[in-house]
């Protein structure tokens, strides 16, 4: 009952109105139990049921042909659940299963508030070579035409940008020059800007990207934002690049305020870094001390292990397992470029 009456209740909302469509149709249950009910009890109770039965079994298929009209009709509803809620707004992960969904649901699927980030735009172009019908990929509306099958093609991935990013800063924080090759430049603006203003020379071309060491880095001020501005996913790692620049820096996280779990292990090892709201006040200080620490997730262990290569003594950073999720052979990169890292299996104690 809960799915015919939905539509009666829900076809007058229009448009992405997700949240009340939603809450429409969590609403529609108890009242269509309401309803079944006093139907079943007509029915038990009433003699002239099967005359009772022919207008409900009648206004029952209305509805029923009415709801296939607006399926079929409307762009697809729980699609739109995903991809329209503002809390999921700027997880690039949660439009790319969107729009693989979309691409082989029936009808117009309308992606409102969508995720701009590169990756997205590299999964449209797969899927596009695969026969999907994607448009605006790379803005804040996409808009999706299901068809029937996908066939094959063949795609080159488009570089991490965020790995990038924290060798980038993993090359500035220990103060030597270090070039990164098979970068696309264009989609790293925010961080290599933000590593220019924290006083450090790059060299930037189409496929590669070389930062020149400076003993003497900036303060800088940072605010997270989804792209094209200065991605979350960085934001650990420059908190411990400005963990050693001369002065105070501040960095404000606006896509996950909370996200600052790795700031009570960088004070661990010595870093001045005190938390206001969603904002981490950072005083550089000349020296950070190796510790034993935790990473909390992906890029707060990435930042660990940067601020483990500047630090005077033995950093032990547990639960690495974070770190491996986003980051291939970090450990044997960096070792290529000098660092001392060993990689430890811990035994269970007897």
């Amino acid at each position: 009952f809960s799915i015919i009456i939905f539509p009666l209740l829900g076809l007058h909302q229009g448009g992405p109105q997700i949240t009340a469509d939603r809450n429409t149709y969590n609403a529609s249950l108890p009242l269509a139990l309401l309803v079944g009910g006093v139907i079943l009890t007509l029915w038990s109770r009433v003699r002239a049921a099967p005359l009772l039965a022919l207008p409900v079994v009648a206004a029952l298929a209305a509805v029923t042909w009415h709801q296939q009209a607006y399926w079929q009709n409307s762009e697809a509803l729980w699609l739109r659940v995903l991809a329209v809620e503002p809390d999921n707004a700027h997880g690039h992960n949660n439009y790319g299963n969107v729009l693989m969904a979309a691409t082989l649901a029936e009808g117009v699927t309308v992606i409102e508030g969508a995720a701009a980030e590169p990756e997205v735009v590299d999964l449209a172009n797969f899927l596009t070579k695969m026969g999907a019908k994607i448009e605006g990929a790379g803005t804040r509306r996409i808009t999706v035409e299901g068809v029937k099958e996908l066939h094959g093609a063949e795609h080159s991935v488009i570089p991490d940008r965020i790995e990038a990013g924290t060798f980038l800063a993993a090359a500035a924080l220990a103060g030597t020059e270090v070039t990164l090759r098979r970068v696309n430049a264009d989609h790293l603006n925010a961080v290599t800007n933000a590593i220019s203003d924290a006083g450090f020379k790059l060299a930037i071309s189409k496929e590669t990207i070389t930062v020149f060491g400076n003993s003497a880095p900036k303060p800088v001020q940072l605010i997270t934002e989804p792209y094209p501005g200065f991605p979350t996913d960085m934001q650990a790692q420059m908190c411990a690049l400005l963990s050693r620049a001369h002065g105070e820096s501040s960095v404000t996280e606006t896509v996950f305020p909370q996200r600052f779990m790795h700031v009570s292990e960088l004070k661990r090892m010595g870093a001045d870094i005190a938390l206001e709201g969603a904002s981490a006040r950072i005083n550089g200080v000349s020296r950070l001390s190796g510790a034993p620490v935790m990473a909390s997730d992906l890029r707060a262990s990435a930042a660990l292990v940067l601020a483990g290569l500047v630090a005077e003594g033995t950093t032990e950073v547990n639960r690495v397992y974070h770190i491996d999720r986003g980051y291939e052979s970090i450990d044997d990169k960096l070792m290529g470029l000098g660092a001392e890292i060993e990689r430890v299996k811990h035994r269970p104690s007897a």
